[in-house]
């Protein structure tokens, strides 16, 4: 049984899965925490929260710059945990199905980043947010997602109990419940929100125009990461004259927005095996 487990999870490392890949990376740490939290010394939790959890103090950060990153992979509570990875799941299916499994995570990614720079400016003008407090969770990155699929197919119909509910209601509840009651109560972690949701947004907005950000982004950092990378002194030419890169043309935008609209009417399991094939082989491009 635990060689089969360990095996699916290997498997879905080993594809492109990207939605699943966050929840078990997640799901893991959390597990891992909770396990060093039981057995080490009673101050392991602040150690913890100290070294993975982003410091609302900028001074902290700069020896600490991978925490902008890891903060979002860092929860500490149960209830923290499952509530993030299964609001992610239920609408990050969606996204994923629709508009590829790179793009979720570049959107999770760039949205928790987001959330916490716009922490660490709320830390410096917002006296509800102390200097000495730290954010963990994935929060920013899941209202990234969550948000940037609501505008994207407002009126996706989704089955919930004995009711079709529009995607843009849930969102609204969601974002409503998570980020805006109680906002005097964990304020640092409600502005995270506000960020993810802001990058979420924004990405919503410029995607139908043909503008994918979360691409800008990255070829942004890749080339960063080009300049640091030491330089190869074998010159290696690859030559391949059957390949063509094919940018997608007007006739399959067509289709592709076609089968969003029926999306959108009907739902995604209402689509026929060619459409969803179509629409996979779309989102790879």
């Amino acid at each position: 049984m635990n060689n089969s487990i360990f095996k699916d999870l290997m498997e879905v490392f080993k594809s492109k899965n990207y939605l699943y890949q966050i929840i078990i990376v997640n799901a893991v740490v959390f597990i891992l925490l909770i396990l060093v939290t039981a057995i080490a010394p009673s101050d392991s939790y602040d150690s913890i929260v100290r070294f993975f959890g982003l410091s609302a103090d900028i001074e902290n950060n700069y020896w600490h710059i991978w925490t902008l990153v890891t903060y979002m992979f860092t929860h500490m509570g149960l209830n923290h945990v499952f509530f993030n990875m299964f609001l992610l799941y239920f609408i990050g299916r969606i996204f994923s199905d629709l508009y590829g499994s790179k793009r979720i995570l570049e959107t999770f990614i760039y949205g928790g980043v987001m959330g916490g720079l716009l922490y660490l400016i709320s830390a410096l003008i917002l006296p509800n947010v102390s200097t000495s407090s730290y954010l963990i969770g994935a929060s920013g990155g899941v209202m990234s997602v969550i948000v940037a699929t609501g505008f994207l197919q407002p009126n996706y119909q989704m089955q919930i109990f004995t009711y079709r509910i529009s995607l843009k209601y849930i969102v609204l509840v969601a974002f409503i419940l998570s980020s805006v009651l109680y906002i005097d109560q964990n304020t640092g972690g409600k502005v995270a929100h506000y960020g993810g949701a802001f990058y979420g947004y924004i990405f919503a907005y410029y995607l139908p125009k043909g503008l994918d950000i979360n691409t800008k982004i990255t070829r942004f950092f890749s080339r960063i990461g080009k300049v640091f990378k030491p330089k190869s002194k074998i010159k290696v030419v690859h030559k391949n004259d059957t390949f063509t890169k094919k940018e997608p043309t007007k006739k399959s935008q067509a289709e592709v927005d076609k089968i969003l609209d029926k999306i959108s009417k009907y739902g995604y399991d209402n689509l026929s095996k060619q459409e969803k094939d179509f629409l996979f082989k779309f989102s790879k491009k």
